[in-house]
């Protein structure tokens, strides 16, 4: 059970602290010290299928990584609509681990053949089911970077 005094306690040095406002990047004027958070840009469909089209992954592998269905995809492609934050979250790490895959594999196209394969790690296999968690997209980019080093297993 949590200690009252403690909150109290915390909660004092909270506001008696320097902690100012954290604003967003819009230019509105802040106490001396602003921390700048990035402006949110929308994540719709045409900017997904930027890389997505680079990428060989079919609409259901797509779908498994967003936790979405195969039908909402192809709805938010008619509309061109715009996905969840959780789900433009989810995108900019694979985006960022395709980056790592080609890297290390040279093409995009030979780091998809190796996730398809199965590959075995340190913790287990990896595969396409490995980007449907943030744990498993971490264990993927942990095991292309010991590759990267020379370190396989």
């Amino acid at each position: 059970m949590e200690n009252p005094d403690i909150c109290r306690n915390f909660m004092r040095q909270m506001s008696a602290s320097r902690i100012n406002k954290i604003t967003p990047s819009s230019g509105r004027k802040a106490s001396q010290k602003t921390v700048r958070l990035p402006e949110l840009k929308e994540f719709d469909y045409s900017e997904f299928r930027k890389t997505a089209d680079k990428v060989p992954f079919t609409l259901g592998e797509w779908a498994a990584i967003f936790h979405l269905s195969e039908r909402t995809l192809q709805r938010y492609a008619q509309s061109n609509a715009s996905f969840a934050p959780i789900h433009a979250e989810r995108f900019h790490q694979i985006e960022q681990l395709i980056g790592l895959g080609k890297k290390v594999f040279g093409k995009i196209s030979a780091f998809s053949e190796w996730l398809h394969t199965n590959p075995p790690a340190l913790e287990g296999n990896l595969g396409m089911q490995s980007l449907e968690s943030f744990e498993g997209i971490r264990q993927v980019k942990e095991q292309l970077e010991r590759i990267q080093q020379g370190l396989l297993a």
